[in-house]
């Protein structure tokens, strides 16, 4: 209902066992929050590892990995 994430506003990467998201110029921003809490504004076309905790616009989201052999 905000509307602050466009259809294409982040790209979500699993390579290796880790997580990427890179920001695809996205009005709205991307941002990575660290364990710590420490929030980091992705640039215009910038790639960080995410942790578990990110927010795209005003949408907060959370990476969650299921034990192997459960769904999610």
């Amino acid at each position: 209902p905000t509307r602050t994430i466009s259809k294409v506003h982040a790209r979500l990467e699993l390579a290796d066992g880790a997580w990427t998201v890179t920001d695809l110029h996205a009005t709205n921003g991307v941002i990575v929050v660290a364990a710590d809490g420490t929030e980091t504004l992705l640039d215009p076309g910038g790639t960080a590892p995410v942790g578990e905790r990110l927010v795209l616009g005003k949408v907060g989201l959370r990476i969650a990995v299921a034990a192997e052999g459960h769904a999610s």
